[in-house]
């Protein structure tokens, strides 16, 4: 549960807290909780600042910051050092990759989701650094890793949506792992309260199967099943692209129900929108931005969709990217300022920080599930971030 950070330039650590270093600008909340059953804990930090003035500048939180206990083997640190399968490793896995390189049938997609092993006696003073890339949690690696030796070791878990970063280092007395935000260097005005990004550790031993005891963790307490009141595993949905006309998706329903299948949602994809063609899967996201339905393809706005779902028990699952717009769209040349943009790229993206752009999606988004009776909402995001929020 050890954390650090640095405070108007001072580094501060959870021990520091605990000996009565405070500031009346800034108070830390460490919210945690163990599952036994498992052998983890989790914790995250609140940051709130209950005083009159600004709080000084918040900067390198490292939300995790301590020593997982391994017996180092320093016997043979041979330069020709050859690691055996149970000396002390790292274990990471391959994110995503972006789409792009699958048209180019480019090498990193055949790695995707797939395993490295780093063992830190070999690495240049035995440390091992990873983060993710373009603002997306599992773009690049995904933020879980197995920290093990002799078949014994840690899961460490980072819970955050956006830019992540871990290191790994041996020490004399184990591994020195460090995880948090990529970049912070903020200050908290008066009743202003954040949090950062979470931290699960599961300890296993040999005689455990240590994947499928941090699956079960997961499914038990983090799984939509554990955290709402879903009472279904996953959902049985017929996917349709939205260029597909409504009249074809009314006759494909029919013939599956005709043929005892049916389904929980009737899933609309990307394309049912804007000026997107008709039966075309090439305009879609040259039309992102544009979240009008497609008259000619869908007249009676999915309507007809929805009566025929509903005879089969079936609902509606709806796609929006509602956080990004093309620059030759219409939001974008009526209302720019509700966008972040960029020099060189047609991408464009929703400022949250703008009240009215803010609006603006919840009231698209909402009208939706209320004229469609949407069962599912899906949302994607189709490019990298951290670019439009640098600097």
């Amino acid at each position: 549960m050890d954390f650090s950070f640095n405070y108007g330039g001072k580094s501060i650590t959870y021990k520091d807290l605990k000996d009565g270093v405070t500031d009346k600008n800034l108070s830390i909340t460490v919210k945690t909780h163990k599952y036994n059953e498992f052998n983890a804990t989790e914790w995250v930090l609140w940051f709130e600042n209950s005083g009159e003035k600004d709080s000084k500048i918040i900067s390198d939180i490292n939300d995790c910051d301590m020593i997982l206990p391994f017996d180092i083997d320093r016997a043979d640190r041979r330069s020709m050092y050859i690691p055996k399968k149970t000396d002390l490793c790292v274990v990471s896995m391959n994110g995503m990759v972006e789409s792009d390189r699958y048209w180019e049938n480019a090498r990193e997609c055949f790695d995707e989701y797939t395993f490295n092993y780093d063992y830190l006696y070999k690495l240049p003073h035995s440390t091992k650094k990873f983060a993710n890339r373009g603002g997306r949690s599992s773009d690049k690696y995904v933020p879980i890793f197995d920290v093990t030796q002799n078949n014994k070791g840690y899961i460490v878990a980072i819970g955050w949506t956006g830019d992540w970063k871990a290191e790994f280092t041996e020490c004399e007395n184990g591994v020195h792992v460090k995880t948090g935000l990529k970049e912070t260097n903020f200050y908290l005005k008066p009743n202003e309260k954040i949090r950062t990004s979470s931290v699960l550790i599961m300890e296993y031993d040999e005689n455990e199967d240590k994947y499928n005891k941090f699956r079960r963790l997961i499914k038990n307490h983090f799984s939509h099943m554990a955290c709402t009141k879903a009472d279904k595993e996953g959902l049985f949905a017929a996917g349709f692209f939205g260029s597909v006309p409504s009249e074809n998706i009314v006759r494909h329903i029919k013939k599956l129900a005709e043929n005892g299948i049916t389904f929980d949602e009737i899933w609309i994809d990307a394309g049912w929108y804007g000026k997107c063609q008709p039966n075309s899967m090439s305009d879609w996201d040259a039309c992102v931005g544009e979240w009008d339905i497609h008259e000619e393809t869908h007249p009676k706005r999915f309507q007809d969709v929805l009566e025929e779902a509903k005879k089969t028990n079936s609902k509606i699952m709806f796609w929006i990217e509602p956080e990004r717009a093309r620059s030759n769209t219409n939001v974008i040349n009526a209302h720019p300022d509700w966008f972040l943009s960029l020099p060189g790229t047609t991408n464009n993206i929703l400022n949250y920080g703008n009240k009215d752009a803010w609006n603006y999606v919840y009231d698209m988004i909402s009208g939706y599930i209320e004229e469609l009776e949407i069962s599912c909402y899906r949302q994607d995001y189709n490019v990298p971030l951290t670019s439009f929020f640098a600097g």
